[in-house]
């Protein structure tokens, strides 16, 4: 009796303590390394990618972000959609771009949630107090010898996309690195053939459980159940395509071996 009680006891604090593994809220800087032969062989780009932040209402501190982004010290800061919440205040992320313009260039693209938001054009006030940049055609950034390309969101998911033809022009000529930023990646595919030699998005939060091994995200909004787009990096012929995890958790259910992640790219000449 005493031995069927010690491995019960030993059985649960086992179980208790890969629940309390598996469930991760820490902040992790995920690390890509990149090549290209439009850069020079000398040349560097140190670029960050934040994604859905949602107002930091949902626990994450922006002072935390904040903290590991320092270091980095990025060339470019790309923000990559629902930075703002279609529910919660925006002063907090008010504060966290004022702070964050500091640190680098930033670039922004809206996501579904500031989209369908009633206070969005309040969103873009901010943004533009902040010396964010709205991506809302080609930039071209010499000093990078790239091409930025980003797209609206949709206002609902029935929705599709649809680049200006000076959008595509430009794209399909540019002999430069071009990035192209949109928000939700299964919409991506449709501009496959535009060139890009990566692709950065965010709006999956990782499939909110991923299963080592076995399952890369468990669902999506979009892409349903097992998802193919769920977070890290995919290669479609030559373009790289990238997709951050995001930086929170908007539903009731925890993500399972899904910290939140700050996506940092390195991408050098050849």
């Amino acid at each position: 009796m005493i031995l069927q009680i010690i491995l019960f006891t030993t059985f649960m604090l086992v179980l208790l303590y890969l629940i309390l593994i598996a469930i991760d809220d820490s902040l992790i800087t995920r690390t890509y390394q990149l090549k290209t032969k439009k850069f020079k062989e000398n040349q560097k780009l140190k670029l960050v990618l934040l994604a859905d932040t949602h107002s930091f209402g949902f626990g994450l501190k922006y002072q935390d972000v904040l903290e590991q982004v320092i270091p980095l010290e990025p060339n470019l800061i790309i923000l990559g959609g629902d930075i703002f919440d279609d529910k919660k205040p925006l002063e907090a992320t008010d504060r966290f771009l004022d702070e964050l313009q500091k640190l680098a260039p930033v670039y922004y693209v809206s996501g579904n949630h500031e989209k369908i938001a009633p206070d969005y054009p309040q969103m873009v006030e901010l943004l533009k107090k902040n010396n964010i940049i709205i991506i809302e055609d080609n930039i071209i950034l010499e000093k990078y010898n790239i091409l930025l390309c980003g797209l609206d969101d949709p206002r609902s998911l029935d929705k599709t996309i649809k680049p200006t033809e000076t959008n595509l022009k430009s794209a399909k000529e540019s002999g430069l690195y071009k990035i192209f930023l949109i928000h939700r990646p299964e919409l991506a595919k449709e501009y496959l053939d535009l060139g890009f030699d990566l692709i950065l998005s965010g709006h999956t939060h990782g499939g909110q459980i991923i299963i080592p091994r076995l399952a890369n995200g468990f669902f999506i909004h979009g892409q349903g159940v097992f998802p193919k787009l769920a977070g890290g990096l995919y290669e479609f012929g030559d373009t790289t395509h990238i997709i951050s995890r995001g930086l929170a958790n908007t539903v009731y259910f925890p993500r399972i071996f899904n910290p939140l992640e700050i996506v940092y790219l390195e991408i050098e000449g050849t």
